[in-house]
């Protein structure tokens, strides 16, 4: 098969015999071998806890172009209020992210989420990691539910190229262009990575433009050290989009295409630079190094025109007028080592390490009053009736502050095996933190001060060498960020979390991961239904649930990816919202996808077809307002007639579902995408 076809097509083969190439690794790969800081190197059935891996071949058969996108993939995770677009929120296993201090989200292990540069692109992304359950409190102040962990793009050290135009539905024209190569006789790796996307949408009027360009260089300074640098930038100027209302708790009374704000805000601009520098050096083939550092600056600028409520006659919609100027800055330094040796007649594999982060944010948000002018009639409604007032002066102070974030965090974890059959796990990591809030707008200012140790613990049992049986614990702690509608921060965050699983790696092509979970956490932020924007603390909450995972190379070169989770996420504490479902989480969910790939003569080819349900999901907090379930399926095709040029079709939403992804309450709900098609012409050289 030829290599352009191969580097598409059987991205998702690799993906899926995965398992078995990594159960070859030995305790010298666990030192010497690549790999991502807080992880080590294992084998998925030597490890604890689930993990999924969205790998390159996946995210091409699903046609994603956000990282949103790619996580729909994953039944663990749930869509989650994306603040107008603008932000990458998802929640796992039941619980989300934290808007305003969202550490479930890492970039090879650097946090990716703090700032405001907008929702991240697919061009950067080499795979995406999916590490649920208790093991995430390693990870840097993770989220309880898991944690998502983008691996990037980076030099291989051999030469190849890619270009690949699309267009689609509602005007989506799209460049992408990747070409690494080896330089300085092959001491040297660069890589250049690249996209430029300008959009309109099925939203009334609304448009977008996004580009962004990834450089990166590998150095391998000896046969012991390996220097990596990346850049990161990105611009994006999209619409704030708050989606549609629900008319008496009722969705699609008010088509979906209707956008409710005003077109002539124009676009928010988010920008994010950033740069990391990760250095790896092996002392022995006992011992080796992993250190890195990371800066992003990002920013968030620009006007909108946002739902308030819904007046009696519901029809009647009251708005107000915004304009935000974000700006955050983040750095972070870690060092790791990894060793393995003999101690009391059992071997050890340790990871060591600590690591330092330092968030700086200046929050800027100026609103109108919210009088009648900014209504508009969400049944006839018409867009620039009143002058929008363009000058920030004109609207009053509403959130004014500045926040200074700082951590410290150490942490050790040690893989024992005490006999071919048993592999014990024991961690843990104590995190120190501060944060200084002031408030411009209150004349106030309070500092918080935090601290604790979150151990965890694991079992493996080895059935036999393709099957393993496993169970886990794990405590966390995070700091929440943000304050509530009064300027009160909010407290930090601690859980704990159990899982019990069963994995198999059967032929080295067929991965099956079998996992139930259970977890609490208090000091849960919901939104705060008196304070539209706000969030409050709400207590206690618990999930429940259980996963199946299947990545399969079948026979009659088929692949099969088939993720289903059953989530109970709920409020648990005392008060009248206990037993409340949790914002957005779905009982029920589930994605499908099967392809094929096949030979016309001397033309490769491969087609297939995807499935996602999303069950029914709370829409509103202290509400009966309910998101409906929906199911929508895609079918995509593609070929190669000529070597090296590949054109392939998508169509998704086949059947034209009507679909609410997400919502913060009844007038801020999400519409997704109706059907659409796309063609793409990719050139490999």
């Amino acid at each position: 098969m030829r290599l352009s076809h191969l580097h598409v097509s059987l991205g998702l083969a690799v993906c899926c015999a995965a398992p078995s190439a990594f159960a070859q690794f030995d305790d010298e790969s666990f030192v010497s071998g690549e790999r991502q800081a807080y992880f080590g190197v294992f084998s998925p059935t030597e490890i604890p806890a689930s993990v999924q891996d969205i790998g390159f071949g996946i995210q091409r058969e699903v046609a994603a172009l956000t990282l949103r996108d790619a996580l729909d993939v994953s039944a663990s995770v749930a869509r989650t209020n994306s603040f107008g677009g603008l932000y990458d929120s998802f929640a796992v296993r039941g619980f989300g992210t934290s808007m305003e201090a969202p550490t479930g989200l890492l970039a090879n292990g650097f946090n990716a989420g703090r700032g405001f540069g907008g929702p991240r692109d697919i061009a950067q992304i080499e795979r995406i990691e999916v590490h649920k359950g208790p093991q995430a409190a390693l990870l840097g102040r993770g989220e309880l539910g898991g944690v998502i962990n983008i691996v990037t793009r980076r030099p291989t050290f051999e030469r190849l190229g890619e270009m690949r135009f699309s267009y689609g539905r509602f005007d989506q024209f799209r460049l992408e262009a990747d070409y690494d190569t080896p330089l300085f006789e092959d001491k040297v790796g660069a890589r250049f990575v690249g996209f430029f996307e300008d959009a309109g949408s099925f939203r009334t009027g609304l448009e977008s433009q996004r580009y962004g360009f990834y450089p990166s260089v590998t150095w391998q300074a000896g046969e012991s050290t390996t220097l990596t640098y990346e850049l990161e930038y990105t611009r994006q100027d999209l619409p704030f989009d708050r989606g549609v209302v629900a008319l008496g708790g009722a969705l699609g009374a008010i088509p979906i295409e209707t956008f409710l704000g005003e077109p002539a805000d124009g676009p928010i601009e988010t920008e994010a630079f950033g740069h990391q520098l990760e250095v790896q050096h092996v002392f022995s083939d006992q011992w080796s190094l992993l250190a890195g550092l990371t800066y992003r600056d990002t920013s968030l600028v620009g006007f909108s025109t946002e739902a308030r409520s819904l007046d009696p006659d519901e029809r009647t919609l009251s708005r107000s007028r915004n304009f935000r100027d974000f700006g955050g800055d983040y750095f972070a330094i870690r060092a790791e080592a990894a060793g393995r040796f003999e101690a009391l007649g059992v071997s050890h594999r340790l990871l060591i390490g600590a690591d330092f982060d330092h968030f700086d944010a200046d929050i800027l948000q100026r609103q109108s009053s919210g009088e009648d002018p900014f209504a508009i009639d969400i049944l006839e409604p018409s867009w620039g009736q009143m002058p929008l007032p363009q000058l920030v002066p004109a609207l009053q102070p509403f959130v004014d502050q500045a926040r200074d974030e700082q951590a410290f965090g150490f942490y050790v974890q040690d893989q024992i095996t005490l006999s071919d059959k048993i592999q014990l796990r024991l961690g843990g990591r104590f995190d120190d933190v501060s944060i200084e809030t002031e408030n411009r707008l209150l004349g106030t200012s309070l500092d918080q001060d935090g601290s604790r140790f979150s151990p965890q613990a694991g079992l493996v049992y080895f059935i036999n060498p393709a099957v393993s049986v496993y169970g886990s614990y794990g405590q966390g702690f995070r700091q929440l960020g943000g304050a509530d509608a009064a300027g009160t921060p909010f407290d930090f965050n601690t859980s704990q979390s159990a899982e019990l699983g069963v994995k198999t790696d059967l032929f080295g092509s067929i991965s099956v991961t079998l996992a139930g979970f259970w977890s609490d956490q208090d000091n849960v932020l919901l939104p705060d239904p008196g304070n539209p924007g706000f969030q409050t603390e709400m207590g206690e909450a618990r999930s429940l649930g259980f996963e199946a995972d299947v990545n399969a190379a079948l026979p009659g070169e088929i692949y099969l990816w088939l993720s289903y989770a059953f989530t109970d996420a709920e409020l648990s504490g005392a008060g009248p919202s206990s037993g409340e479902q949790l914002l957005n989480i779905p009982r029920h969910q589930l994605s499908l996808l099967v392809s094929k790939d096949v030979e016309f003569g001397d033309v490769y080819a491969s087609f297939g077809t995807g499935l996602l349900y999303v069950g029914e999901r709370v829409g509103e907090t202290a509400t009966d307002f309910t998101l409906p379930s929906y199911t929508t399926v895609r079918l995509f095709a593609q070929a190669e007639p000529v070597e090296g040029i590949s054109l392939r079709l998508d169509l998704d939403n086949l059947f034209n579902e009507e679909v609410y992804t997400n919502a913060l309450n009844s007038v801020w709900v999400e519409p997704g995408q109706p059907r659409r098609f796309r063609v793409t012409a990719t050139f490999s050289f």
